[in-house]
Order: structure tokens, then C-alpha cells, then sequence
């Protein structure tokens, strides 16, 4: 059963739970839609397969269906990723070649916005990962959608790769005061403040476009202990017992870790302080035969890019995310 429907421009749109519904009508659109835009080929059942993995790392708190003529010709999904920020599944909305897909797709966008701020999130994200040559007309018209409908660049990085079989650099701590220790020995509330000092001392324009009760709602998201974080590898740096640097590893797969995050406090930079942390994750994670260490990082931050290539790491792709944010907040 559906929760809403709303007929606009001859397009009928319904809002389903995703338990209420047959995921198969939407992995045979995607499959076909991902195909002819160059996101890779599946079957119809391959991608059932994905939408239901993907489902269970990211809940879809609801998803929104577009019909033509009884005829699926589009839909995308919201997951809630705080109280108040949601997220749209990368590369969303899918819509039908054979239809308009322009007007489609910004029905459903709009319904999107619509749906968040009847039910209390007062932003939602869009991210769109594995940008290349190969598709980048796809993104070109993914964000075209968006920005069409208010939607605001908040990120555009360079996703980078390291092979963990290669030779990594070695350093450790000239200076006595500092002491790495694992990450799990402290309170999330202890790593906060190095975290907010952090970012919001930088370029990262993602953190700007939170209110402050959001970037610590995203904050207690990303470091949820529950969550596959590499425990050995996810590492402080202490000095006069107050955090002033931490890095940040989760395991996404039996062959990726992932760097999600790694920070200095401002009054502790250019201390070679991120030097030593990535060393003795990388130093961790080669111990543990891990294969491969990801992360995205702006290519205008040179000293960061600098320092991951300093270590192997190589850019392959393009990862870039959109917002929207209740015009109160």
C-alpha cells in the first residue's frame, strides 16, 4: 500500500515503504537505465541482488515511484542518515529513456524535497562516486537535475587508491609528548573537539552547509562504534592528554579499508602530525594482509594530495555530492 500519491504533468507519483514493495519492477528500470548511461552492465538480477545489499547497509525510509500510463518510468530512494539529514542513493533518481526524462526526473526530486520536509529532515545529500571520462555525460545531466531544483555543490574530490602489497612509508614519533594509542580507547566526546576544530578550520565545504547540530549529528553517524570500523588500524595522536589528531578506518569489503577521516587540530599542523598517523595505519593494515586503502580528498587541498602520493596512493575517479537544506536552517 502506498502512503501518498499525486498526479503532476500526466506523471503519477506514489510513496512506498520499501518492505511494502516489489523491489523487481525497479531492479529491471535500473538495470536498463544503468546500462544505457554507462554505469555498468547487470542483469535484472544482479541488480535485485545489489538493491537489497545496498538496502541493508543503507535503509531506504522510503521510495519514490513515478508512472506513466501504469508504466514505471522512474523512481529513487531516501535513506535517514541522522534525526535530520537524509541521504538519496548514489546516482539517483533512475529514470526511463522513453519518456521525458528531464521533467521525470525533477518531479521526483521535487517529491523528495517534499517528503523530507514533511517528516522532519531538514537536509538530504546526493553523492556521485566513480565519476570518469565514461561517465561523465551521465553526471553532467544527473547534476543538471539537480541544481535545477536548488540542489548546491558541497564536495567534489578525487577518489584515491593505494595498493597495501607496495612498499609504505615508515615513521614514528620524533617528539615524546605524542602518543598514538587506539581510537577505541576514547569516548566519542573526547574526539569530537578535534574533529569540529578540525573541519571547520578548513576548506571542507560540506561542514559549512551543516547547522552545528547537524555536523554533530553526522559526526555520531560516522564514528558509531557499531559500525565495521578497523579497530586496530583507527588511531589517535595524545599530547598533554587531549586528542590533537586521529585517523579514521573502516573496512568496506575482504579487500578495501577505507581512510574516512583523519584530522589535525589547527594548533598542532605542519608538526608532520597526518605523516605519522597514515604511516602506522598503513604499517597496521599491511600487518592484517589487507589489499587496498581507498579515501577521497579535493584536489585543491595540495598538501593532503601531496602527502597521499607521497604514500602510493593514485587518483582514479571523481567522487562529488549535492545538498539541499530547508531554507530555515
Amino acid at each position: 500500500m502506498s502512503d501518498t500519491e499525486t498526479k503532476q504533468n500526466n506523471v503519477k507519483i506514489v510513496c512506498w515503504k520499501w518492505a511494502d514493495l516489489d523491489i523487481k519492477i525497479l531492479a529491471e528500470l535500473s538495470a536498463r537505465v544503468r546500462e544505457q548511461e554507462g554505469l555498468g552492465k547487470y542483469t535484472a538480477q544482479q541488480m535485485e541482488r545489489h538493491l537489497k545489499t545496498m538496502n541493508e547497509r543503507f535503509p531506504i525510509e522510503v521510495v519514490i515511484l513515478a508512472f506513466h500510463d501504469n508504466q514505471l518510468v522512474g523512481w529513487m530512494g531516501i535513506e535517514r542518515a541522522t534525526k535530520s539529514i537524509g541521504n538519496v542513493g548514489r546516482w539517483q533518481p533512475f529514470v526511463d529513456f522513453n519518456t521525458n526524462r528531464e521533467r521525470v526526473a525533477r518531479i521526483l526530486i521535487s517529491n523528495a524535497i517534499d517528503y523530507a520536509i514533511s517528516n522532519d529532515m531538514t537536509r538530504v545529500e546526493v553523492g556521485f562516486g566513480g565519476i570518469s571520462e565514461e561517465n561523465l555525460a551521465t553526471f553532467d545531466t544527473r547534476k543538471s537535475w539537480y541544481e535545477a531544483e536548488g540542489w548546491k555543490k558541497i564536495e567534489d574530490t578525487n577518489f584515491m587508491v593505494k595498493d597495501l602489497l607496495e612498499y609504505a612509508l615508515k615513521i614514528t614519533p620524533s617528539n615524546a609528548e605524542y602518543k598514538i594509542r587506539p581510537m577505541t580507547d576514547y569516548e566519542n566526546d573526547e574526539i569530537f573537539e578535534c574533529y569540529h576544530e578540525t573541519f571547520t578550520t578548513s576548506d571542507a565545504r560540506w561542514i559549512y552547509d551543516m547547522t552545528k547540530e547537524q555536523r554533530r549529528q553526522e559526526f555520531d553517524k560516522t564514528f558509531d562504534r557499531s559500525r565495521n570500523i578497523n579497530q586496530e588500524a583507527s588511531l589517535v595522536i595524545e599530547s598533554d592528554s587531549k586528542i590533537v589528531a586521529f585517523i579514521l578506518i573502516v573496512t568496506r569489503s575482504d579487500d578495501e579499508e577505507h581512510l574516512e577521516f583523519m584530522g589535525v587540530h589547527p594548533k598542532y599542523r605542519r608538526r608532520g602530525l597526518a605523516k605519522i598517523l597514515l604511516a602506522k595505519s598503513t604499517e597496521v593494515l599491511q600487518g592484517r594482509n589487507a589489499k587496498t586503502l581507498t579515501l577521497g580528498v579535493d584536489p585543491m587541498n595540495v598538501p593532503a594530495v601531496q602527502l597521499y602520493e607521497q604514500f602510493g596512493f593514485e587518483a582514479i575517479s571523481r567522487i562529488v555530492r549535492f545538498s539541499w537544506k530547508a531554507s530555515d536552517t
